[in-house]
């Protein structure tokens, strides 16, 4: 990991990246049971690019997440989904 200004409280990090842009970083461990989630995630894993996918598939139910708040429209979502199933078909 790079290094970076932690916030403690958040458990998070800031990074700056060799373009010099800085980011926030939020490392999470996650225990999942639900067999469905289990299933996709075993089967992405196996793949290179499995935390890439885990990644957008986090994105995309927080996406899910603030359109139901109305924070964000359908089509934001549909954007997204969509490139998350092209990076699929490249796998």
């Amino acid at each position: 990991m790079l290094p970076g200004l932690r916030d403690e409280d958040k458990g998070e990090l800031t990074i700056r990246r060799p373009n010099g842009q800085q980011c926030r970083v939020k490392a999470l461990h996650l225990e999942i049971s639900d067999p469905d989630v289990v299933s996709g995630v075993n089967k992405y894993s196996a793949m290179d690019s499995g935390e890439k996918q885990a990644k957008g598939a986090l994105r995309l139910g927080v996406l899910a997440l603030r359109q139901t708040a109305g924070d964000l429209d359908a089509a934001a979502i549909r954007n997204v989904a969509q490139n998350m199933l092209a990076d699929l078909g490249r796998c």
